[in-house]
């Protein structure tokens, strides 16, 4: 009887962490943060490009797929998920935003800087959450809610003939981009494999290199 009570618990506490995840539910996301995103194997990913802002370094403006992206990557199931990614914000949203976050118990793992020199200044807040998807998805929408963040369906992407430099840049990098939005980006994956909470990080949840030209 003892034996059988070891085994039954044995399959209670520990096969759901060594089971591979179920999945969960994407439309629930799109519902809840207005928009659909792109799933790749079991990672799902919603964007929220900063189109509002006119960025500028020196002359050159910086395109919103350059590097005004703000991003989110689901994984795991409907009631144990988790999300990471990173939001770019003005100077001024940046406590706003992270007491939302830090009140529905995320993890701010990073505040700094990926661009010098820009107007206006922008910060980049990389994230982490655990809980429920639903849960997750509106605590995202909560904070990017105090920011300026366009959350509405967004525009269909103006197509347009890849620049010239694109084969020679995949040529020399050894690998194939994507051209959206007047930029040439490139998610390049590490060797070695990187793991969270002993899960293994794919390339959409951001432990790719990202070049963008």
């Amino acid at each position: 009887m003892f034996k059988n009570y070891l085994v039954a618990l044995f399959w209670i506490l520990i096969v759901p962490g060594i089971l591979p995840a179920q999945g969960f539910d994407t439309t629930k996301i799109d519902e809840v943060l207005g928009r659909p995103g792109q799933k790749s194997g079991d990672v799902y990913r919603v964007g929220f490009p900063r189109t509002d802002l006119h960025v500028k370094i020196g002359d050159i403006e910086v395109r919103p797929g350059l590097a005004l992206g703000s991003w989110a990557a689901f994984s795991g199931s409907d009631e144990h998920a988790m999300v990471m990614g990173n939001l770019v914000l003005l100077e001024k949203e940046v406590n706003p935003v992270m007491l939302k976050l830090r009140a529905a118990n995320f993890d701010i793992t990073a505040v700094h800087n990926h661009v010098l020199d820009e107007t206006p200044q922008i910060l980049y807040m990389h994230y982490l959450g655990h809980g429920p998807v639903v849960e997750l998805a509106k605590s995202l929408r909560a904070a990017l809610s105090v920011s300026q963040t366009p959350l509405g369906k967004p525009a269909p992407a103006q197509s347009s003939e890849p620049a010239a430099f694109v084969k020679t840049v995949e040529a020399t990098l050894g690998a194939k981009g994507s051209w959206n939005g007047g930029v040439l980006g490139f998610g390049i994956p590490r060797a070695e494999p990187i793991t969270e909470d002993g899960a293994t990080l794919t390339t959409p949840q951001g432990v790719a290199e990202a070049i963008n030209f």
